[in-house]
């Protein structure tokens, strides 16, 4: 079975480019556009990685890690982040449990070497 991921950014340009070299490489890609959207894929079907946006309307990046960390079914999956944010703190993100992040504008291909990684752990 191939290993999905979930690919949170309300940027539908960035969501295309990560699902098509995802697909190249043989995942199953789910696409959200912020948060709340995210949560509602994952509760039907948890995801083996997500990566994920911060700033997104509604329920953004941060968000969605902390109600990941804080849901039994949902705690477990590895989350990486992807931000255009100077201000981000690794430090904190790193606390809430996000496993990598990646600052836009990204190398695609550093990108899926992360999330193939992640999956092979």
């Amino acid at each position: 079975m191939a290993p999905c991921v979930l690919v949170v950014d309300d940027d539908h340009p960035i969501q295309c480019i990560v699902a098509d070299i995802l697909g190249e490489v043989g995942c199953e890609v789910l696409l959200a556009s912020n948060g709340t959207e995210a949560l509602g894929h994952m509760r039907r079907k948890a995801p083996d990685v997500v990566v994920t946006d911060l700033n997104m309307p509604g329920l953004d990046g941060v968000s969605l890690v902390k109600v990941c960390r804080n849901e039994p079914k949902l705690r477990h999956i590895p989350i990486v982040v992807m931000t255009a944010e100077a201000s981000y703190n690794e430090q904190s993100l790193t606390a809430l449990g996000v496993q990598n992040i990646v600052a836009k504008p990204f190398d695609v291909h550093f990108l899926v070497s992360i999330i193939t990684s992640i999956i092979a752990a």
